[in-house]
C-alpha cells in the first residue's frame, strides 16, 4: 500500500531536517527510501522512510542497488500500514544489524518512540509526547527535532 499524503510530508520534513543539520556540519547523508542490508546478510533487506548514514559510511562509493550496510540513524513513519507491532519488529532488526538509533514516528497520535541498543544489547524505548523532541543520539550528535515543529504538516 502507497504511503498517503501525511506520510509523505514527515518523510520529506524529516529527510529535509537532517540533510540541513549534517551537510552543515560534514556529517554524512540523508536518504529516502532506500534499501539497506548487513554487510554479511543480504537477506536481511530494510527499507526505512528516511535514513541518515554517518560520514563513514557515506564515504563508501554509493551503489545503484542497496546499500551494503545499515544506517546510522532509521526513521519509520507508521501509517496504517505497517502496524506499530510490526514497526516495533523492524526497529529490533535495525538495532540488532548496527543501526545505532530508530524513531518510530506515529503521525495520528502527534508522538514518536526513539530505539536504542542498552549495553547489554537489548533494544529499549523511549515514548516521546508532542512537546518533546527526537533526539540524533550517536548517530547525528547534537540534532533535535521538536515534534510540534514537525507535525505542524499534518494540521
Amino acid at each position: 500500500m502507497s504511503p498517503g499524503q501525511i506520510h509523505g510530508r514527515l518523510a520529506l520534513r524529516i529527510g529535509r531536517y537532517i540533510a540541513d543539520y549534517a551537510d552543515e556540519r560534514n556529517l554524512g547523508e540523508a536518504t529516502v527510501e532506500v534499501g539497506y542490508h548487513p554487510p554479511d546478510d543480504r537477506q536481511t533487506l530494510l527499507i526505512p522512510d528516511v535514513a541518515f548514514e554517518g560520514s563513514a559510511q557515506a564515504s563508501t562509493s554509493a551503489t545503484a542497488g542497496f546499500a551494503p550496510f545499515m544506517p546510522a540513524l532509521a526513521v519509520e513513519i507508521i501509517s496504517p500500514s505497517p502496524s506499530l507491532l510490526e514497526a516495533r519488529r523492524k526497529a529490533t532488526a535495525y538495532l540488532q544489524h548496527g543501526t545505532a538509533i530508530v524513531w518510530l514516528v506515529q503521525p495520528i497520535e502527534k508522538s514518536a518512540e526513539v530505539w536504542t541498543a542498552g549495553k547489554d544489547g537489548a533494544a529499549r524505548s523511549e515514548a516521546i509526547g508532542l512537546d518533546g523532541e527526537l533526539s540524533g543520539g550517536t548517530a547525528l550528535p547534537g540534532f533535535t527535532l521538536s515534534l510540534r515543529r514537525l507535525f505542524q504538516v499534518t494540521e
